[in-house]
């Protein structure tokens, strides 16, 4: 019994080698060898960077990847980690060789709708020998944040005189601004193009209008003023980036529909009173200072009343507004510090008296 025990045991041993084997065997013919355990000091570094970007356009990336190890990598490439599914992957960077000590700098652009974004990158770099590739891997987010514009801003009737140049040392503002603006000027679904009298798209004919006229024809105003403003203030059509780009594109949607009266009327005095520096209130105030003693908000004087000795208190204007800051952006080439006189008076009158309007 224990020799046939045994023989047997022996005959299922050299069987359970020779399966063994085998399959030794099958796995080293596939190639596939797993990464070699890298020589120390073997390193790659990735720095990447953002740049904060106004709201709604691209984000513009930068990286720098570093070999700080002693010896030169083969194969080096840089993707983005977004979309991690996508497959072949999006290379940031296409593969290249790095020597010890050498950097490559690269840039990208992504597009999101959240603000602040994160884009993710990872750089792989490889070392070839005489056996598998050793290879290594770093990891970084960049971070982008939405650029956050100073409001700069003036009232439709100052756009509304400093629309021609009737006077020597006048300049049509209005018109340098329309044409400075990068995706030009819509207000109520009507593109704003120059400032001529009875004409379409006219800044002119939308501006100067009765102020006891109809209330879509004072939106308008108010709207256009406060386009021209936001180009000033270096953001596009839709004042982007502005502390009103909410209430602008809301007030817009509002005009361009034109049936609704009461919010026809809630935008004008809103975006008016932005036009004009102040903040409004919920009390329907547009705030444009505090009370001289006591600190209460107040629009005018006649906000504040009076001390108890009788004497009358004042309305002192808050400083460092959005009315208060000079004509200038110099991305655009715009420079009205000071503005200059007044060059169209005449016209603007003209137009108010006129059967023109901007929507009509």
């Amino acid at each position: 019994m224990k020799k046939s025990t045994l023989k047997a045991c022996g005959i299922s041993c050299i069987v359970l080698l020779f399966i063994l084997a085998s399959s030794m065997v099958m796995a080293t013919d596939t190639g596939e060898e797993p990464p070699k355990v890298c020589d120390p000091g073997i390193c790659i570094d990735l720095v990447y960077e953002c740049t904060d970007t106004p709201v709604g356009a691209p984000f513009q990336t930068r990286g720098v990847v570093t070999n700080c190890g002693p010896q030169k990598f083969d194969e080096v490439f840089v993707k983005d980690l977004v979309d991690a599914t996508v497959e072949p992957p999006v290379y940031i960077l296409s593969p290249f060789t790095l020597d010890p000590g050498a950097s490559v700098e690269f840039f990208s652009d992504f597009v999101s709708d959240e603000c602040p974004a994160v884009q993710s990158a990872v750089v792989e770099a490889r070392v070839y020998d005489t056996g598998a590739p050793c290879r290594v891997k770093a990891f970084a987010d960049a971070t982008c944040d939405c650029l956050t514009l100073d409001d700069t801003c003036r009232t439709p009737g100052f756009w509304g005189t400093h629309a021609g140049m009737e006077k020597d040392e006048a300049f049509n503002i209005t018109q340098m601004v329309i044409d400075a603006a990068p995706a030009g000027i819509m207000v109520c679904g009507e593109v704003v193009d120059n400032t001529s009298l009875m004409t379409a798209g006219s800044a002119l004919e939308a501006m100067c209008v009765h102020p006891r006229g109809e209330q879509l024809h004072q939106l308008a105003r108010h709207l256009t003023a406060a386009a021209l403003n936001c180009v000033v203030s270096g953001s596009g059509m839709d004042c982007d980036g502005t502390s009103i780009e909410a209430m602008f594109n809301s007030c817009n949607s509002v005009c361009m529909a034109g049936v609704d009266d009461q919010a026809i009327t809630d935008c004008g005095l809103e975006i008016d009173c932005w036009n004009n520096g102040g903040t409004m209130l919920d009390t329907g105030m547009c705030q444009l200072g505090t009370c001289s003693e006591t600190g209460e908000a107040c629009e005018e004087d006649l906000d504040c009343g009076y001390n108890l000795d009788g004497g009358e208190l004042t309305c002192i204007p808050f400083t460092d507004t959005c009315h208060d800051r000079p004509l200038v952006n110099d991305d655009l080439g715009l420079d009205f510090d000071p503005p200059g006189p007044a060059g169209s008076s005449k016209a603007c009158n003209d137009a108010i008296k006129n059967d023109i309007y901007f929507l009509d």
